[in-house]
């Protein structure tokens, strides 16, 4: 079973008490891209599909932490604020064709010039820079970088551009037309319409990205995880997925 169809299962198992409109969730997550969508623009679970898998690690940490509590959270609320805390992603980034920085290509060239040193101009290696000069104005940012992580790693790799773009990495950037909210927010929002949020649950939706934001100074947010543990679990547990990285 894939995973889109096993997080519409455990909604379609939500009782009614906390459901407003569920046909309509599950039309959302089906025709938005929540399934192919990224978790990030550059950083983590940043390819097509990272976001659903970045929640599915995530709610494997929230049910281990809830087994510890002495009094469990009941399976829906689990079920909420596991499966849909990053639903706010979903449409909310797109491919970025962002040219390469002139330093980077300078950068690239100079590597290309340091490991052909005694090789002559009509060699293949020298080609391969020839290649590189010939396509470099249509090279992208992300291009750009693969292929500098690859030459600082290996010293004496002298790439072959043609066949290094049939590996290009996809770069993502927000969409222009996202709404000017954080990605928390844009889930609240989105939830709010489908689902009967307890405040705790809304709250852990909110703050869950918190220790990487600026947020986790605010009074609000000392307050929150103070009163609520569903808050600073759900932290914990994407904190947990974001460390052990992607797990496939």
């Amino acid at each position: 079973m894939k995973i889109l169809e096993r997080i519409i299962e455990r909604i379609n198992a939500l009782p009614e008490t906390k459901t407003k409109d569920r046909p309509g969730l599950i039309k959302y997550l089906k025709e938005s891209d929540f399934a192919v969508a990224p978790a990030s623009s550059k950083s983590y679970w940043n390819y097509p599909g990272g976001l659903i898998r970045y929640t599915t690690q995530t709610i494997r940490s929230l049910e281990a932490l809830n087994k510890l509590n002495k009094v469990p959270y009941p399976e829906e609320t689990i079920t909420i604020v596991g499966l849909l805390f990053g639903i706010g992603k979903a449409n909310f980034y797109e491919i970025s064709p962002l040219p390469a920085w002139p330093s980077k290509l300078i950068k690239i060239e100079q590597a290309y010039k340091e490991r052909l040193k005694g090789f002559t101009n009509d060699s293949e290696e020298y080609q391969r820079l020839e290649s590189f000069r010939a396509m470099k104005e249509n090279i992208s940012m992300a291009f750009a970088d693969q292929i500098i992580d690859k030459m600082e790693k290996d010293k004496s790799f002298i790439p072959d551009i043609n066949k290094e773009q049939k590996n290009e990495k996809i770069m993502y950037a927000v969409r222009k037309d996202s709404k000017l909210l954080s990605r928390p927010e844009i889930s609240l929002d989105i939830l709010h319409k489908y689902l009967l949020l307890s405040e705790e649950e809304s709250y852990a939706i909110r703050y869950y990205n918190s220790l990487r934001d600026d947020e986790k100074e605010s009074i609000e947010f000392r307050l929150v995880t103070q009163r609520y543990r569903l808050v600073n679990m759900l932290i914990a547990a994407s904190w947990d997925a974001f460390s052990k990285g992607d797990i496939r």
